[in-house]
């Protein structure tokens, strides 16, 4: 994210533009400087450079742009812009180093005049509180620091482990390595890294007496400066878990001696303890007493919450020997996202087959309609016919006193209808 903060004054008749831009370690950013009066000046004749203090960051002189050691291969000073009066000047992958207050001068009859003023604050990656490693397993901790290549106490670096005898890890000053005994041949410092101000220690082959506070200090402005501060724990047992929300999961003790489990959550700076287990009695504190057991030799943590998201350490409490680190990761599983889908497929379904019994009932009534008024025509006929017989065939009366039944059946009906056309006596 960029901040710019700027003004406009007039210096010497020539206009300057102070600018602050904040901008995190990696990132690219444009640094400005612009005069149109110098537009269409032929770029033979220009010479432009930008500094930072003391040191020549690029230099446009006479068609040809040169850079700083350190800037070199990420910085870029367009030549063809100086036809529109345009020396802006990008950096690309920052570096925590590239810091500081940016000058933009031009040289005119051996004189400089300003043309511009940015500062560049660059933020480092925040550093950890807490570097947890298995024992044998190799480390880096983290440091970002401007190394002062110009002052008289140049180029400085040290590691210290902060303990009763303030030990030494490493030192390197102008080149020169120097490496406590006690680490010798397991640790050492990137020296590529030192020119792009990553200053991490490398420790080979960690052992348990390795544990302990870490500081990062290195040179500026001729003091030494603290850099970052690490707590590094080395344990003989460490595991990865990730659980979901609301589920149980084991933390292994690896030890029959009195221990503390400690919980360091993700982002924080601060252990808090979790529980005490001394001679299988589980002692622990109120925000987990509901939530623990002790199962065997495990400690079973229950109805895990997103917060339990982080780092518990088994240290035995006598020798204060970390024997077990369990680093857990607490997730919730999403809802399904179709499950809406299924939910208006399932009533739409519903729909159907509610409008299809009633289609199925209309239809049915209809047919049943239509059966019986073809029935009633057929006894309409069959009575008309039995009256013609009567008066003009007298031969055949024992005939018209027979009856005459039909048999109807009924669509989607078990019942039989029956209708008879018997000889009426009245008649």
């Amino acid at each position: 994210m960029l901040m710019q903060l700027a003004y406009v004054s007039s210096v010497l008749g020539v206009l300057s533009a102070s600018v602050v831009k904040d901008v995190k370690v990696g990132d690219s950013v444009t640094l400005p400087c612009k005069d149109h009066e110098l537009k269409d000046r032929p770029v033979e004749q220009l010479d432009v450079q930008w500094r930072l203090g003391e040191q020549l960051v690029s230099r446009l002189y006479r068609g040809q742009v040169n850079y700083g050691i350190n800037y070199r291969n990420r910085t870029e000073l367009p030549a063809e812009g100086s036809s529109r009066g345009d020396f802006s000047l990008i950096i690309t992958h920052t570096q925590h180093g590239d810091s500081g207050v940016y000058q933009c001068v031009i040289r005119r009859k051996n004189q400089e005049e300003p043309l511009g003023e940015v500062e560049l604050r660059v933020e480092a990656p925040r550093y950890p509180s807490a570097v947890f490693v298995k024992v044998g397993e190799d480390v880096v901790l983290p440091c970002f620091g401007r190394v002062d290549w110009w002052g008289p106490d140049a180029e400085l670096v040290r590691w210290n482990r902060e303990d009763s005898d303030q030990t030494e890890v490493l030192q390197w000053e102008k080149g020169s390595f120097y490496v406590n005994p006690q680490f010798a041949d397991r640790a050492s410092l990137r020296e590529e890294g030192i020119v792009q101000d990553y200053l991490p220690l490398v420790l080979k082959n960690p052992r348990q007496e390795d544990k302990g506070l870490y500081v990062c200090l290195f040179v500026k402005d001729q003091k030494i400066k603290q850099a970052a501060k690490i707590n590094l724990t080395v344990t003989d047992h460490m595991t990865q878990v990730r659980a979901e929300f609301g589920t149980s999961v084991l933390l292994p003790l690896h030890s029959t001696s009195a221990v503390s489990v400690w919980f360091l959550p993700d982002g924080g700076n601060d252990t808090v303890r979790v529980c005490e287990v001394e001679e299988g009695q589980l002692k622990c504190e109120a925000e987990y007493t509901h939530r623990t057991v002790l199962n065997n030799d495990f400690l079973e943590l229950k109805n895990l919450l997103l917060l339990d998201s982080g780092t518990f350490s088994v240290m035995e409490r006598d020798s204060q020997r970390t024997v077990s680190v369990l680093i857990l990761q607490v997730f919730r599983t999403p809802p399904l996202p179709s499950s809406g889908k299924h939910v208006v497929k399932a009533d739409f379904v519903a729909v159907i087959i509610i409008t299809a019994a009633f289609v199925g009932i209309a239809v049915t009534t209809v047919m049943i309609a239509l059966q019986q008024k073809r029935l009633s025509q057929v006894v309409k006929r069959l009575r008309g016919r039995g009256a013609g017989s009567k008066s003009h065939h007298q031969d055949h009366s024992d005939a018209t006193s027979s009856n005459t039944v039909i048999q109807l059946h009924l669509p989607n009906s078990h019942q039989k209808m029956h209708f008879s056309n018997a000889s009426n006596p009245s008649e």
